[in-house]
């Protein structure tokens, strides 16, 4: 019986250590949406990627996604009336996510500003960066590489609201500096946008 059940664990035993030894391999192994995504990019990419060193309103080269804290987005936030932050998941094609140029004309019909802040690098480049300003959360700013970790502490320390009290909305609605509302769905927020 003890020969059985050795038998039949070596074969697991071998995959499990195999995985283990290929996830840990210096990178070479990237599983999406772990971390930010960087690492994959081409070089040509990674030449797109700018830290913003400038105010989020003074940028005049696009073409290129920046890197912002939550310092310089809350910056921004305090100079507009009305700012929909778009916590944008590039490769997100569910109900809930929405193309960030059809956003951009629901926000423009409304007077409402649009802030596209993605969330990883992965996907991203297939949007036209020349069309609408793309940011994307600095995760070295918010102390982790781990995406789910850094999107926490990032969006939590720009409404000053925990992500458990806020919701899990990717729509972050802010009037006059201060944050009202997380929104779910396009729908809910379309109806909001139209007596706001």
């Amino acid at each position: 019986m003890k020969s059985y059940i050795y038998k039949g664990l070596l074969p697991a035993v071998w995959v499990v250590t195999l995985i283990l030894c290929a996830l840990s391999s210096c990178g070479m192994i990237q599983i999406g949406g772990l971390t930010s995504g960087y690492q994959s990019l081409t070089d040509r990419q990674k030449q797109q990627v700018k830290a913003l060193s400038s105010s989020m309103d003074a940028i005049t080269d696009k073409g290129y996604v920046y890197k912002v804290s939550v310092q310089q987005v809350q910056d921004y936030i305090q100079k507009k009336k009305d700012v929909l932050i778009y916590n944008f998941t590039p490769w997100c094609s569910g109900d809930n996510c929405i193309n960030p140029i059809m956003l951009n004309k629901l926000c423009e019909q409304n007077g409402v500003t649009l802030c596209v802040i993605a969330n990883a690098y992965d996907d991203l480049f297939r949007y036209n960066l020349n069309t609408l300003q793309y940011f994307v959360i600095d995760e070295q700013s918010c102390g982790t590489k781990k995406r789910n970790k850094y999107i926490r502490v990032f969006f939590d320390a720009l409404t000053q609201v925990e992500e458990k009290v806020r919701g899990y909305g990717s729509y972050l609605l802010f009037r006059d500096g201060v944050f009202r509302h997380a929104y779910e769905d396009i729908a809910t927020l379309e109806k909001e946008l139209q007596h706001w």
